[in-house]
């Protein structure tokens, strides 16, 4: 998600996120399938049958167009391929930007049973569903699928949709962090840039001072080095929104976060430290100025006028085209996501697909389920399933020269964050928000997301 500046951020109230206080523990054993399947082959509906399959799907105030269009398009190759086998039916969850949205209060139709048989969510709410029972998990039906075979995702994307080892999402379409560097004002500013494999955080840093402020450069605002911005969300101004985390950077560094036994215990370390220190360097010293703020502009003007040196997000198809289209200066290109240490790119995942629990014929559900998959995963940018440089390449022409094959490599090579969405608002309100608008140090940054981690029940 990307979210437009709207108000003064100084003048933000930012709350604690909050977990749900009625977490419920779910297993395997504990989901019921009620009703049989219809009449079919292997207990399918037969071709033409339109069996209905309601899919729920947050719409965050109109912001997720991305997968409303990724899943419009894939339900007319499910019925292509199915012969009209189901008939799919949006159960739209009015919704808000933001960390401190609870999906499991939307989801849960009253009897802790999901309103519907699929359901779109993102990682970071992958957590709070399972915790609350409203996901069922899919090992069984993955074992006994002779089409399911899991090398045909990218390295680990697996592992991002399951919770203590269970299956209970599938990645449709993933987003690796990356930078876009423009070549011009780095030429303007002297700055040669490396190649992509020797884009390392020593690089990055160069660029972001070499290209801040350089002098005899037209445009309506003087040249930002780097696009780190904190601004409210669009649709909950109460909440905060960062392109370029801390976390990402966190990340970059120490590897996933949390790690793989759930523990944030590495945020402790002298390395965190560090990286937040190169962060607050970054965001207040290159960055996005405090009086730029005042004024609401944010990187995308920057980027739009060929005024800012680097930006970094998360290559989402949500605003993929603006980002690397026709809409930017010709010579701006992608970069990898900078390498601060631990060598893997920060991805996420940003569609993902689950069953509903507590819905009849789960069986039924499981196959509507893989085959929206396949035809969504199509439509991705970046899709859950491995792809070729060529064919990404062919299906979105705006990835220039060797693009393509960098998202590729980078696919091959990524980290998963796992954060929920309170984890993801503790970083945003006490790291990003707390350096870059109330000038903390990276040391006071780091006490106020351990303390908020430990007080959502996070291991530390």
């Amino acid at each position: 998600m990307v979210a437009a500046a709207c108000g003064e951020p100084e003048t933000v109230t930012i709350e604690p996120p909050v977990l749900p206080s009625d977490r419920r523990t779910v297993t395997a054993a504990s989901i019921a399938v009620s009703e049989r399947a219809p009449s079919g082959e292997g207990g399918l509906p037969p071709a033409g049958a339109e069996h209905p399959i309601s899919v729920a799907l947050p719409t965050f105030g109109g912001s997720n167009v991305g997968v409303e269009q990724i899943l419009i398009s894939a339900r007319s190759g499910v019925r292509a391929e199915t012969q009209n086998r189901y008939r799919y039916s949006d159960v739209p969850l009015q919704s808000i930007l933001g960390y401190r949205w609870n999906y499991t209060e939307f989801l849960d139709d009253g009897s802790g049973a999901a309103r519907a048989d699929l359901v779109v969510l993102e990682g970071w709410d992958l957590e709070n569903l399972v915790s609350n029972a409203l996901l069922e998990p899919l090992d069984d039906h993955l074992t006994s699928d002779a089409r399911f075979e899991p090398d045909d995702y990218w390295p680990g994307i697996l592992e991002a949709g399951q919770v203590d080892g269970v299956q209970y999402a599938l990645p449709v379409a993933v987003a690796p962090w990356v930078t876009v560097v423009n070549l011009d004002l780095a030429e303007a500013a002297g700055f040669a840039v490396p190649p992509r494999e020797a884009w390392d955080g020593e690089a990055f840093v160069r660029g972001a001072a070499a290209m801040h402020q350089t002098p005899n450069v037209e445009g309506p605002r003087p040249t930002v080095g780097v696009g780190i911005d904190v601004e409210p969300l669009w649709m909950a101004p109460d909440q905060l929104w960062n392109d370029a985390p801390s976390f990402v950077f966190l990340q970059s560094k120490l590897g996933a976060l949390p790690d793989g036994q759930g523990s944030f215990d590495a945020l402790r370390s002298a390395e965190a430290r560090a990286t937040l220190e190169t962060f607050q360097e970054l965001a207040t010293g290159y960055g996005i100025s405090p009086d730029q703020r005042r004024r609401n502009v944010d990187a995308y003007d920057l980027l739009d006028d060929g005024l800012l040196g680097m930006t970094v997000f998360g290559l989402s198809g949500r605003w993929f085209g603006n980002l690397i289209g026709s809409f930017l200066p010709s010579n701006n290109v992608l970069y990898p996501f900078p390498n601060f240490g631990d060598g893997r790119t920060p991805a996420f995942l940003w569609l993902m697909l689950g069953m509903g629990a507590g819905r009849a014929n789960s069986r039924v559900a499981y196959d509507a389920l893989r085959a929206l998959e396949r035809h969504a995963a199509a439509g991705a940018n970046v899709p859950g399933w491995r792809t070729s440089a060529e064919d990404l390449q062919q299906r979105f022409p705006s990835y220039r020269d060797d693009e393509a094959q960098m998202v590729v490599d980078l696919m091959h090579n990524a980290s998963y964050v796992r954060l929920s969405r309170p984890e993801w608002g503790a970083f945003i309100a006490e790291v990003d928000a707390g350096i870059i608008l109330e000038g903390l140090s990276a040391q006071e940054a780091l006490d106020g997301v351990t303390r908020r981690l430990e007080e959502l029940g996070a291991r530390v």
